[in-house]
């Protein structure tokens, strides 16, 4: 299945879950990658409506998606919701104050729902926070 799919409108992720659960009989996991950069910009110097933009793919995505599987999967009493974060959510970048604050929500979002799914509901919510990780060298090839 494929879908095409703007995750700032509720009702058009609600149906497109509900599609997906009718037609495949369950849904068992979501990844919800979803999101848009920013023009990069000083929060004093950032417009309305770019804030706006920024969070409503990035965060209020999240939240949509994760709000239509989530009720599927507590019916089903099973499933996993990825959702997908970034390092800016936990150490942010200068001048890209909305995608930073929208990471960070992404981040707090997923750590917030284990705390509301319904008694014995074995839904899991686990963040990938993607970015630049500088590695440290290890064993021999550290000594060469």
């Amino acid at each position: 299945m494929r879908f095409e799919l703007d995750v700032t409108d509720s009702q058009a992720v609600g149906a497109v879950f509900a599609s997906v659960a009718a037609e495949n009989g369950q849904l068992d996991i979501v990844v919800n990658n979803a999101g848009v950069g920013q023009h990069l910009d000083r929060i004093s110097d950032l417009p309305d409506e770019e804030w706006d933009r920024v969070l409503a793919a990035t965060l209020t995505g999240t939240f949509y998606c994760g709000r239509a599987a989530a009720a599927i999967m507590e019916r089903q009493e099973s499933g996993a919701i990825v959702n997908i974060s970034s390092i800016n959510g936990q150490n942010p970048a200068a001048l890209a104050g909305a995608y930073n604050v929208a990471k960070a929500g992404v981040i707090s979002l997923t750590r917030t729902w284990p705390w509301n799914w319904r008694p014995m509901a074995s839904v899991s919510t686990p963040s990938v926070r993607a970015g630049l990780h500088r590695l440290q060298p290890f064993g021999d090839a550290a000594a060469e």
